[in-house]
């Protein structure tokens, strides 16, 4: 009996065995695939136009939303890498001390330069870099979608706007920020006007529009966005009700 009982444990472990080779034979195919990235270009897109910092100038955008003193001010430059692969530059930025904020296209980090560092220091430091290609101040224009800036200091007008905090605040900075843009809000809602993502003031004057790209704890500002609703069910409906009407209009007179 225990012969059996053993016979019948061998099978069933070499069954098991033999499902579990059909299993992976399945795999046994796979091969280690290796993919070029794609060449750098050299290009930084801009909200104004794609250049390459190396031969054209800086887009500065409109002249309502410039700023000579951006850097000082708001502390947010611009590194270009000198590869599609991004990882060496991140390293160097992290070693530098800066904060990185986003990327942006091509091979672009957008970084913070603490307050305690020297600005322009910092970023001759990095142009001296292996992996930085170029490196300067991102203008306050680039952080203001286009079609705000084109009414940005008219004071004439009021606009509804979302905006965008800078990651890197801290929580006591996100609620300065959230009472600031209350006391130009000029309609007030039932929700806070700032969360970790997004803030939400509205009807502002858009005189207010310069100082908000000035402010570092902003990082974009766009027009907010409008819900129209698209029911064709409903327009249908409506369109029948009102067809009997204009035929019996039509009727009496």
């Amino acid at each position: 009996s225990d012969l059996m009982e053993s016979s019948t444990s061998s099978a069933s472990q070499q069954a098991d065995f033999k499902a579990s080779s059909t299993l992976f034979d399945t795999f046994s195919n796979v091969h280690e695939s290796t993919y070029e990235l794609r060449s750098e270009s050299g290009l930084i897109h801009s909200p104004y136009g794609s250049f390459d910092p190396l031969i054209h100038p800086l887009p500065l955008g409109p002249e309502s939303v410039y700023d000579s003193f951006a850097l000082e001010r708001t502390r947010f430059a611009l590194v270009q890498s000198t590869s599609s692969d991004l990882t060496a530059l991140h390293s160097t930025l992290e070693e530098s001390g800066v904060i990185v904020i986003e990327t942006i296209p091509d091979d672009t980090f957008l970084i913070r330069i603490p307050m305690l560092m020297d600005a322009l220091g910092v970023l001759e430091e990095l142009r001296e870099s292996a992996s930085v290609r170029w490196a300067g101040e991102l203008p306050i224009s680039w952080r203001v979608s286009p079609d705000i800036a084109a009414i940005a200091g008219r004071q004439a007008i009021t606009v509804d706007i979302d905006l965008t905090p800078t990651p890197d605040l801290s929580a006591a900075q996100l609620d300065s920020l959230s009472r600031d843009l209350l006391s130009i809000s000029g309609e007030v809602g039932p929700r806070a006007i700032c969360d970790a993502h997004l803030c939400q003031p509205r009807a502002v004057n858009a005189i207010w529009i310069p100082i908000l790209a000035m402010d570092g704890r902003v990082l974009h500002v766009h027009e907010a966005s409008r819900l129209t609703i698209h029911n064709s069910v409903a327009s249908d409906v409506a369109a029948k009700i009102r067809m009997p009407e204009i035929i019996h209009h039509t009727n009496m007179v």
